[in-house]
């Protein structure tokens, strides 16, 4: 796997981990919290697959 894709899916994890946090402790309802999370854990997942699908053999 490339360096760059894992470097931006770690970045956008991270960011989002925080942005729970953030919403936990501003008493936003936990259930929206892991909603949100788990639907933007899924487009970053497909993000990555399909540039690692596009990228041109090496």
């Amino acid at each position: 796997m490339p360096k760059r894709a894992i470097t931006i899916f770690v970045v956008i994890d991270v960011l989002l981990v925080a942005a729970a946090i953030i919403a936990a402790f501003r008493h936003v309802k936990i259930l929206y919290v892991i909603i949100g999370f788990a639907v933007f854990s899924a487009i970053n997942g497909i993000i990555l697959i399909l540039s690692l699908v596009k990228r041109p053999a090496d």
